[in-house]
């Protein structure tokens, strides 16, 4: 009886997912559809602005594909309201790179990978964010607290409540010894929740402040922020499908840190990490 009780559910369930998938690719074939007929109008404000761009750039600026960047194109518009021509001519070619970057590319990535190659977004999950959408800054750390002595109690949450380095420019201006990077991954285990490891770290009870001058451990009689110039590198993204490519790009993020100069040191994740870790540092 058990057996046959678990053979309908089992059916049942199927069937369920059958029609979900079928509604989704119907839903999919009329957005794929309105993606080709539908056109965003130029707002008359910015249409002088837009004049520099050839008839690509603007037919992609205008199209449905450029609502990957914007829930709407009136607030994609409004992002150039204060840009000069060239910076929005910028802006949109760096959207085009990113469209065209996040494709599966035949020669660098693993076909046999059994994962849908035709997604517009099989690579977007490990594409940095380009410098153009963001306001220009000289390199270097960046310490994001307001206030020059405040207690570890206050703040956006840092690794160390240490200043933020997001580049392998920051950490050469910055002349940074020891970068400490989130790498939530999971897949490589049975039992899934140690990807929430990285920000269970910066989340939990940190003892150290924002003062310039933090009195050494009082257990080893050590103050590695006064003795290191550390920085909290961020988190290196991973393909939540497969753990195999997400391998591929930590080891390429971890030889990138150590290549300038800084000690990675990781914060996880499960065990796989291990290897790219590793193979990361001895690549440099």
């Amino acid at each position: 009886m058990i057996d046959m009780l678990r053979t309908i559910l089992t059916a049942g369930l199927l069937i369920v997912g059958a029609h979900a998938f079928a509604a989704a690719a119907i839903a999919q074939d009329d957005k794929d559809t309105s993606e080709e007929t539908e056109r965003a109008e130029v707002p008359e404000a910015l249409s002088a602005k837009l004049e520099g761009l050839n008839e690509t750039e603007l037919d992609f600026l205008l199209s449905e594909k450029a609502l990957s960047f914007a829930e709407r194109h009136d607030i994609l518009f409004t992002r150039f309201a204060n840009k000069t021509p060239e910076a929005i001519a910028a802006y949109v070619r760096a959207m085009i790179r990113v469209s065209n970057l996040s494709k599966f590319n035949a020669e660098t990535d693993m076909a046999a990978i059994p994962l849908n190659t035709e997604s517009g977004g099989f690579n977007r999950w490990r594409l940095p964010r380009p410098k153009e959408f963001d306001t220009p800054r000289s390199p270097g750390p960046i310490n994001i607290n307001r206030y020059f002595g405040s207690g570890p109690k206050l703040g956006i949450q840092t690794f160390l409540n240490l200043p933020v380095a997001i580049t392998p420019e920051d950490l050469v201006a910055g002349q940074v010894e020891v970068a400490i990077i989130g790498v939530p991954l999971d897949t490589g285990t049975g039992y899934r929740g140690a990807a929430y490891g990285p920000n269970a770290v910066r989340n939990g009870n940190i003892y150290k402040g924002n003062s310039p001058v933090e009195p050494p451990h009082m257990h080893t009689m050590v103050s590695p922020t006064n003795d290191l110039v550390m920085v909290d590198y961020g988190d290196i993204n991973v393909d939540s499908l497969s753990l195999e490519r997400s391998i591929g790009h930590i080891r390429e993020m971890v030889r990138q840190v150590a290549a300038a100069g800084a000690i990675p040191m990781i914060v996880g994740g499960d065990h796989s990490l291990m290897y790219p870790d590793a193979a990361g540092v001895v690549d440099v």
